[in-house]
């Protein structure tokens, strides 16, 4: 039997580390934010470190990039994210990635 805090609630946080918590066999649903390639930005404290070695003490490289989902506009000479209309991502916004220059982890979000 399920216990009384995962029972029909609304539970808001990192899935890979909430879902790590919950019981096996516990879960019909887990409906998650999906990656939106650099259009969100949830904030410092969400960033989370992918991939490389867990024992490195990493050194981070910046690398800014323009996003790379921007088109031109064919109606306007505006440049547009697919039907996103915040002026912001369609006018060259720019992503900051880091990379571990010793083991190749990233260190960012995917929002």
């Amino acid at each position: 039997m399920i216990g009384q805090e995962w029972r029909n609630k609304i539970i808001c946080g990192n899935a890979v580390e909430i879902f790590k918590k919950m019981p096996d066999e516990s879960v019909d649903l887990g409906v998650t934010s999906p990656p939106y390639y650099g259009l969100r930005d949830y904030g410092k404290e969400t960033k989370t470190i992918w991939g490389g070695n867990e024992k490195c003490k990493h050194k981070w490289n910046s690398q800014v990039a323009l996003h790379d989902n921007l088109r031109p506009s064919k109606v306007s000479k505006k440049t547009i994210v697919g039907s996103n209309k915040n002026l912001e991502f369609r006018t060259g916004k720019q992503v900051k990635n880091e990379f571990c220059s010793k083991c190749g982890a990233w260190y960012g979000q995917l929002g």
